[in-house]
């Protein structure tokens, strides 16, 4: 959980930092992204000392996928909005925080499990819950507006 938490933190540092297209990326990693991703737009790629990083959009859904150099997927990080939370999830929130509203969506998934951190919204209040891969929630920030 640790390792999942810090992959967030750092891209949300990554976001910060313009990058540019990378040239070094494996050619058979690229040619297998475009292939199994054809409908992916504004696609931008960059390469880390350990990894490869690419940022994309389907369906307006955010992307970003980390590859080791052989190009092994490592974590996949998408961001919606609530039409595309799994119908159990949404079915949950609504039992547990009927007086919020989903805000938005961030959903990490590695190589042993998938977790959602969920942004619900109050009139005063902003709350973020954690789902795990067993369905646990647990509310791990609460701020005033």
């Amino acid at each position: 959980m640790k390792y999942i938490l810090t992959m967030v933190c750092l891209f949300l540092m990554l976001l910060t930092v313009h990058t540019e297209p990378a040239d070094g990326i494996n050619t058979r990693l690229l040619e297998a992204f475009n292939s199994v991703y054809p409908q992916a737009k504004n696609v931008v790629w960059a390469e880390e000392t350990t990894d490869y990083i690419v940022h994309f959009n389907i369906s307006g859904i955010r992307h970003v996928m980390f590859f080791d150099k052989e190009g092994n997927l490592l974590q996949l990080t998408r961001y919606y909005g609530k039409e595309d939370l799994p119908v159990k999830i949404t079915w949950m929130l609504k039992k547990s925080y009927a007086d919020t509203e989903v805000y938005g969506v961030t959903e990490v998934s590695d190589n042993t499990e998938t977790v959602y951190f969920i942004k619900l919204e109050t009139a005063t209040k902003w709350k973020t819950v954690l789902v795990d891969q067993s369905g646990n929630l647990r509310l791990t920030e609460s701020l005033n507006k």
